[in-house]
């Protein structure tokens, strides 16, 4: 086992998370909406 954390897990796991959420909560203008933003 890893014992030390690996940021680049960590920004993959959040970016994966967030895309994950904004596929199945927005509707497709607040997804464009967000993709823009971010």
């Amino acid at each position: 086992m890893q014992s030390t954390v690996n940021p680049g897990r960590l920004r993959y796991n959040a970016s994966h998370a967030l895309n994950a959420a904004k596929r199945t909560v927005f509707p497709a203008s607040a997804r464009h909406d967000l993709s823009e933003a971010f």
